[in-house]
């Protein structure tokens, strides 16, 4: 958005969503902490989300219908 405002394009009165294929949520940079084991489940069930294998929910509906079938 910063970059967008810089060059005059500044979307405003927009909603603009930032997920995981515009890289807007994740694992931060510094990873020195999270074992390489973590990581690998992170990169694996971000791609499945991506290749749609799997929902996120959005509403509190939908998360109490996806934590009841665990």
């Amino acid at each position: 958005i910063s970059k967008m405002a810089l060059e005059g394009n500044f979307p405003g009165g927009k909603e603009t969503v930032f997920g995981l294929a515009e890289d807007g949520v994740g694992i931060a940079p510094t990873t020195e902490n999270v074992s390489q084991e973590a990581l690998d489940l992170v990169e694996e069930f971000k791609q499945k989300i991506l290749d749609g294998e799997i929902e996120v929910p959005k509403t509190d509906d939908e998360y109490a219908a996806f934590e009841a079938s665990l």
